[in-house]
């Protein structure tokens, strides 16, 4: 008889978006040695199958009583039925992790952890304090963000979730060849220099404004620079962004995705570009947040990738950052899409990423803060 695996643990995502923490969690876990279960709604479990094949999948509802009753009871049926002493929560969502901690107290043996996307998330006081009390563990996603916990979130543990995981090269991930990943990318001739702006398409995150400016005053040849806009844009801001380069006549510089990009063919596109520019730019509303309390993703691409990102001269970054950052006035942007060239997006600084083990390791020990 086989014996089972009694190390088991169960990651919940009760959004349908962040891949980026969501799939390092499970490979985080299993390099640890665990049996991992994954409980997504309806909508994500399809994406999962291709991207995490043979896990346990816990599928709920997508909204209403489906996600914020079923989803929790089902998490805790599992919990309970399949002796799991693990729970990884992924993304925080009020209404239905209020119902979560609420059948959580039943299960005094599970240990919890959840991941704050933002440290404005924790002790916020009210509901945030009764989740507080029963979940104590909490990650965040870069050390800035453990310089800027509010006063009230003292009592919290809270360590670093390693996102760059699936970057290891002994993970199971089959990337797609360059031509198929570019399939779902619209057409464009190649450029000499090519930079991703990665993430959903969002003009009070990114100055998508600025951008299109600077490249209407500088006309750089457009087989000189493309960017690669790497989210869904049919949706969201998407269209109107896509309607303004075309209304411009700045086809040529772009090449954006009509429909939400796999796990797999995001990053072998990345994968295929000279750096990121993710347009964090001093008058957006978002950008003091990126420096304090929260953290864009495009930095634990840049790091994970080994990629260039390019900020602004007075962008603040956390340690682990610096070696992958190229600085520009952002007030000079056309300058700079005449001036940059590959070789100003390659650097001999790279910081080797720790192994799989040393960030599975970084990862659990959030529990034994």
């Amino acid at each position: 008889m086989v014996k089972e695996n009694p190390k088991r643990a169960l990651v919940v995502e009760f959004f349908t978006a962040h891949h980026e923490t969501l799939i390092p969690q499970v490979y985080l876990l299993e390099e640890a040695g665990y049996t991992v279960w994954v409980a997504v709604q309806r909508s994500f479990a399809d994406k999962l199958r291709t991207q995490l094949p043979g896990r346990k999948l816990v599928v709920f509802g997508n909204r209403g009583p489906g996600l914020h009753l079923v989803g929790p009871w089902l998490i805790f049926w599992t919990l309970l039925t399949q002796r799991i002493h693990t729970l990884a929560i992924n993304s925080v969502l009020s209404t239905t992790l209020r119902y979560m901690v609420t059948l959580l107290w039943l299960l005094p043996h599970v240990r919890v952890g959840a991941l704050a996307h933002g440290t404005n998330r924790l002790g916020r006081g009210g509901s945030q304090s009764w989740i507080e009390k029963r979940i104590k563990h909490w990650w965040v996603l870069s050390t800035h963000q453990l310089d800027h916990l509010p006063p009230q979130a003292k009592n919290l543990k809270v360590g670093i979730l390693p996102a760059y995981a699936w970057c290891d090269p002994k993970l199971p991930v089959t990337l797609p060849s360059a031509l198929v990943a570019q399939q779902l990318l619209s057409s464009g001739q190649p450029a000499n220099l090519t930079l991703a702006i990665p993430g959903h398409p969002d003009a009070l995150r990114r100055d998508y404004a600025g951008l299109f400016d600077a490249l209407e005053k500088s006309s750089p040849p457009p087989k000189q620079i493309q960017f690669w806009l790497l989210g869904n844009y049919s949706n969201h801001a998407g269209p109107t962004l896509i309607h303004e380069i075309k209304q411009r006549k700045l086809e040529a510089y772009f090449r954006w995705g009509s429909q939400t990009i796999p796990f797999p063919h995001y990053h072998a596109l990345l994968m295929q570009t000279h750096g990121i520019l993710p347009l964090l730019h001093s008058h957006l509303p978002s950008t003091h947040q990126y420096q304090t309390s929260k953290i864009s993703g495009a930095f634990n691409l840049a790091i994970g990738h080994q990629k260039i990102i390019a900020l602004p001269k007075d962008f603040l970054v956390s340690q682990e950052l610096v070696p992958f950052v190229l600085r520009y006035d952002e007030q000079a942007l056309d300058q700079h899409f005449l001036d940059w060239c590959p070789d100003d997006f390659s650097s001999s600084q790279r910081l080797p990423l720790p192994s799989m083990t040393e960030q599975s390791a970084q990862y659990l020990n959030v529990w034994n803060l």
